[in-house]
């Protein structure tokens, strides 16, 4: 190698090594995949706090009906005054009424949360967090490195695993996702062609209702596309998203005139929309989902606001030591991240939590077959609990494979873990002792312990899933940023420096070679950096990484190959077509998101636009 060149090769290639150092640090974020399946947590917890028979004999497991309407995005399910009706939102709004009117109409017996979906909001990452309680993010190390099946625990495995039964019918990702063996039954429809409306949807309506009927099952899924389909082919607006609404409308009135007192019901949504039909960011429109849950029995949550005891339970929930705002059973709790659907519809079957699961339970929804707060506060402070077993066995482990790659999350994480559920043993004993004997004298002092351990448990479980959501999903702005610019520096300007330097003719663009001074090519260099955050587009994002790569493919990489490396057909092209890969692929991983025009980026702080 010529000395001339020594040094710009040893600086160009510590470039390269900083940036791709940026790149895996802010953007290309990775997990561990930990495929370990769950055992009882409930075996666990008895064990630890030396006692058995934790579960009372009275509460009995549900059935339920899980209606996925892909892209129900939270507006959509509701009522929006006339006032806030717009040219937007005129096919939209009003039409999916029918869970709003019953919510009104039985208020014991509906409850609805506003689902918040992590990003991405691409249908695969969300079906896969609905299965198992996780975090999708862009490498997940493991038995699944490149393959779509789910190999993470999950409630389906959990439900084939314990003698329960699954029967499925709609989108077929279910089944791509999930081996066959997790359903009793299946009927899938083919979910790929966006502008069919009808085949998915019409395969539940073929299949639903005739096993309804059946006894078999303990979990009814259906899974309808057509909303989301209309949207993608039509925009979010307009009256195929009208219909499709209306049928969705009817199809949830129907089951829930059908539905018996020992079922529940769920109605939600694996992500929402934007104005213009299309997911897949960090949006409000996108992440803001709906989960609405029905039961004929009523939910013993709002049962026991009509009950006497209920201005003892008012009390005690200003006398804890804790802002009653935090508290998971306070009123203004109605928002719910889309995780914790898993843990809740696990412990409703009477299976154990996914071991990978994230999520909190949701105590309104498992409050079930108790008629007084002994017995509910009782239960909802075991099944949180049992919800810390499983969070701690995957924290566990999940330090022991990450080799402290991620420093927030360490032994001593773990350790002040199950610190935290083993100083609640003794209050909990003095509980499980009154909760048996059901004494009226001790209601005030059992129900505020109750209180206690529950709201700790909440942010505890809270706190964790932020600390894994900011490891796994939420990148570090500057450098991305930085990284990027260094990418552009170290492709472009050697590349105009060499190529007027050379002998290679560039008669197609006749200019004087008087201008392209050093100056002129950092103006350049400022322009295509400016260019790479405000392109007007996803396609001219991906027109214009073709092009530079192209570049390099006919320029740089011959004159680097002829005058440094004197060998053709390998050397330095190769080292820049894998940086522009990865710098490709990085627009459209699960942490970087370049959509429609928007660089989303998701700090600690929020979500920050750049349009």
């Amino acid at each position: 190698m010529s000395t001339n060149l020594l040094k710009p090769t040893v600086a160009l290639f510590v470039f390269i090594v900083v940036s791709l150092y940026l790149s895996f640090k802010g953007v290309f974020l990775s997990k561990i995949t930990i495929n370990t399946k769950a055992t009882s947590q409930l075996s666990i917890l008895e064990s630890l706090y030396s006692e058995r028979s934790l579960i009372r004999p009275e509460k009995s497991p549900k059935r339920l009906v899980l209606l996925l309407v892909d892209a129900l995005k939270y507006s959509f399910l509701g009522f929006t005054p006339p006032e806030n009706i717009t040219r937007k939102n005129n096919y939209s709004s009003n039409i999916f009424t029918f869970p709003y009117k019953i919510s009104k109409a039985q208020p014991l017996n509906a409850l609805m949360y506003k689902a918040i979906a992590d990003h991405p909001t691409t249908t695969s990452q969300r079906l896969k967090a609905i299965a198992t309680g996780s975090i999708p993010t862009f490498m997940e190390i493991g038995e699944n490195l490149g393959t779509m099946k789910v190999t993470e625990d999950s409630f389906l495995h959990q439900l084939a695993s314990n003698g329960k039964h699954t029967i499925f019918m709609g989108d077929d990702a279910w089944t791509s996702l999930h081996n066959n063996s997790v359903y009793l039954r299946a009927f899938p429809h083919d979910s790929f062609d966006i502008f069919d409306l009808e085949g998915v949807d019409l395969t539940v309506h073929e299949h639903f209702f005739e096993q309804f009927q059946m006894n078999d099952w303990n979990i009814l899924l259906a899974h309808c596309t057509g909303l989301d389909h209309a949207g993608h082919a039509f925009g979010g607006n307009n009256k195929e998203i009208e219909r499709k609404l209306k049928e969705m409308n009817s199809l949830t009135s129907q089951i829930i005139q059908k539905i018996k007192n020992d079922t529940i019901f769920l109605l939600f949504g694996d992500h929402g929309m934007l104005d213009n039909g299309n997911h897949g960011g960090s949006d409000e429109d996108e992440v803001f989902t709906v989960l609405y849950a029905y039961t004929p029995g009523g939910f013993p949550s709002e049962k026991l606001k009509r009950s006497k005891e209920y201005e003892v339970f008012k009390e005690c929930m200003y006398e804890v030591p804790y802002n009653t705002f935090k508290h998971p059973l306070n009123d203004t709790e109605d928002v719910i991240k889309q995780i914790d659907m898993v843990g809740s519809i696990s412990r409703l079957v009477n299976v154990p939590i996914p071991y990978n699961n994230l999520g909190a339970i949701i105590p309104k929804l498992l409050m079930q077959d108790c008629y007084n707060y002994i017995d509910c506060m009782y239960d909802l402070t075991v099944e949180y609990l049992l919800n810390a077993i499983q969070t701690y066995n995957f924290i566990k482990e999940y330090v022991e494979k990450d080799m402290g790659t991620n420093r927030s999350i360490d032994e001593k994480y773990a350790e002040d873990f199950m610190n935290s559920i083993m100083k609640y043993k003794d209050d909990f004993k003095e509980i499980i002792v009154r909760q048996r004997k059901k004494s009226k004298n001790n209601m005030k002092e059992y129900i505020k312990t109750a209180i206690r351990i529950q709201t700790e448990l909440n942010e505890l479980l809270n706190t964790n899933s932020d600390l894994f959501r900011a490891a796994w999903a939420e990148f570090n702005p500057f450098c991305a940023y930085l990284s990027c610019i260094i990418l552009i520096v170290i492709i472009a300007g050697p590349i105009t420096k060499i190529v007027l330097n050379s002998a290679i003719p560039l008669k197609p663009l006749k200019l004087s070679q008087s201008i392209f001074t050093w100056k002129s090519i950092g103006l350049i260099l400022l322009l295509l950096v400016l260019a790479f955050f405000l392109t007007p587009s996803k396609l001219f994002a991906i027109c214009s990484l073709l092009i530079l790569l192209g570049v390099v493919w006919k320029y740089f990489g011959s004159i680097w190959n002829a005058n440094v490396w004197k060998f053709s057909g390998i050397g330095c092209t190769l080292i820049f077509l894998v940086i522009g890969v990865f710098r490709s692929y990085s627009l459209f991983t699960d942490s970087l998101i370049y959509y429609e025009g928007t660089f989303v980026l998701v700090s600690n702080r929020g979500v920050n636009i750049i349009p």
